[in-house]
């Protein structure tokens, strides 16, 4: 997972969203650059300190732009927080509701096919064993056991997504610009 965040901070659009947050490509640090973006992920800096879950992002240039590069950092954190946090906790959330409304339907048929299991037992008081609605009633049980284990399955998964879904972000960040006076 922390190699996934570090290549998806490093990524190109992440990057580039930082460089196109307003004022940030006008800063006199990239006005002589040919590509920002090219320039952002040569000098960007990112690593998980003393293998922590803290992710650093920091950026080193000349003390002259320390401005500069604090605002560059923070466009950086924020459009990884943008484009990626954001983002997959949508996904996230889109495919708990789909699930949701899948378990919704199943719960839905095994409603309508106990109302029928209830139908047939009400229609014979006591049928003999081998009489056809015994045997309906035999296989219809067999069906409703078997949805009710899909949707107990389906029921456990839905909490477990929700739990995830609803779970605060375990990542922080530590942004940093370093203001060297030898760069």
């Amino acid at each position: 997972m922390k190699k996934t965040q570090l290549a998806m901070i490093k990524s190109y659009f992440v990057l580039n969203a930082a460089v196109r947050k307003p004022g940030i490509a006008s800063l006199p640090i990239l006005q002589g650059q040919a590509d920002a973006t090219d320039w952002l992920e040569r000098h960007l800096e990112v690593r998980y300190p003393e293998d922590a879950e803290i992710l650093e992002i920091s950026l080193r240039g000349p003390e002259a732009y320390a401005t500069d590069l604090v605002r560059i950092v923070d466009a950086v954190a924020n459009a990884y927080s943008d484009e990626v946090l954001f983002k997959e906790r949508s996904r996230t959330l889109s495919s708990r509701d789909i699930f949701a409304r899948s378990l919704e339907s199943l719960n839905k048929k095994i409603a309508d096919k106990s109302e029928v299991y209830l139908d047939i037992a009400k229609e014979s008081d006591a049928p003999d064993e081998a009489s056809d609605a015994a045997l309906r009633q035999k296989a219809l049980q067999a069906e409703l056991d078997q949805l009710q284990r899909v949707a107990d399955e389906m029921a456990a998964k839905l909490l477990r997504m929700e739990i995830e879904a609803n779970a605060p972000q375990r990542i922080e960040l530590i942004q940093k610009a370093v203001a060297s006076p030898d760069d």
